[in-house]
């Protein structure tokens, strides 16, 4: 989510007792993930990761099944709850795909109109589009094709984030948005299964 944050206060002992609603005392243990997210490193607690830059807040999954993104939607309504005076601007739901060995349907996807191909080696073929669904959610997506595989960005994007409408946003959203993007891999890539890893993170 975008807006203008404090990262100061994002300090593990009050997203403890803040965020995660952990008693004072109790023992914590902090998976931190340096050059990710907007603050540079993000902190994971049981399962969510938090970083937080100036201008934009990030949290993260640890896995892609119902119970992890419950954790992460849970965070996301209860950061919004203890801090209601923070400017909030949009909300965006983002997942990322990679294929190390994509399959030979996948190159003819990226042939260029001026045919570089026939000219040239191209190194990376990079396409994006930003699509408007039936229920008015702007997606982002965009395709990277290179030395190291295929790879699919996509991002569901909700304008206008504010307390009022947090929990109308973001109630059951990243589930849905999870199922949506696997889908899109399917139906426009071609793909039979798409998995999401999952990461182990000790017990908190």
């Amino acid at each position: 989510m975008t807006g203008i944050f404090n990262p100061a206060i994002f300090n593990p002992p009050w997203m403890a007792g803040q965020l995660f609603g952990m008693p004072a005392g109790h023992t914590l243990n902090i998976v931190v993930a340096d050059g990710l997210g907007p603050g540079g490193a993000t902190a994971f607690i049981s399962g969510v990761g938090v970083s937080v830059g100036t201008n934009r807040l990030e949290l993260f999954a640890a896995s892609g099944d119902d119970a992890a993104f419950d954790a992460v939607e849970a965070i996301a309504l209860k950061i919004v709850e203890v801090l209601p005076h923070t400017p909030l601007g949009a909300l965006g739901i983002n997942f990322g795909f990679h294929d190390n060995e994509p399959t030979d349907q996948i190159e003819p996807l990226f042939g260029t109109g001026e045919k570089l191909e026939e000219k040239f080696t191209v190194n990376e073929r990079a396409m994006r589009a930003q699509l408007a669904a039936d229920d008015g959610t702007v997606l982002n997506i965009e395709r990277t094709l290179n030395d190291e595989g295929f790879f699919v960005a996509i991002n569901h994007h909700f304008p206008d984030l504010n307390p009022i409408n947090a929990t109308e946003l973001l109630a059951g959203k990243l589930k849905s948005e999870r199922d949506r993007a696997i889908q899109l891999c399917k139906d426009l890539f071609g793909y039979d299964e798409v998995g999401i890893e999952t990461f182990p993170f000790p017990e908190t």
